[in-house]
């Protein structure tokens, strides 16, 4: 019997570690895609964050920040104003992916260019 609680004790123990790892995890995403954005949103009226700074802050190329920035946007609802900002100091060029969405504003090859969620 009590072999039986200490096994049922440990793995309610267990399940909870994982919960709480999860969480945990959640949350860290959470604030990457905030700083992510809070970054972008600082450097934009300078025309974009330097390759540096991109890498010291998050361990990121240039190229995938802006990849990263983009998946961010398309998932997120956000101001038109701001995307245009964003599009000139960001240009989504390396991202960008054919769509079937006759108003999604569009790269000059034609290409849909990531935006905000509706």
């Amino acid at each position: 019997m009590e072999s039986d609680i200490r096994r049922y004790r440990r793995r309610r123990e267990r399940r909870q570690d994982a919960e709480r790892r999860r969480v945990k995890q959640l949350s860290k995403q959470a604030r990457e895609v905030e700083d992510i954005l809070a970054f972008a949103r600082i450097w934009a009226p300078f025309g974009g964050v330097p390759e540096e700074e991109t890498f010291v802050k998050f361990g990121m190329r240039p190229w995938r920040f802006i990849e990263r920035l983009w998946h961010i946007l398309s998932e997120k609802p956000c101001d038109r104003a701001e995307v245009d900002q964003l599009l000139q100091a960001y240009p989504p060029t390396a991202v960008a992916v054919p769509g079937p969405d006759p108003d999604a504003p569009t790269a000059s090859d034609g290409h849909t260019l990531p935006g905000c969620a509706p």
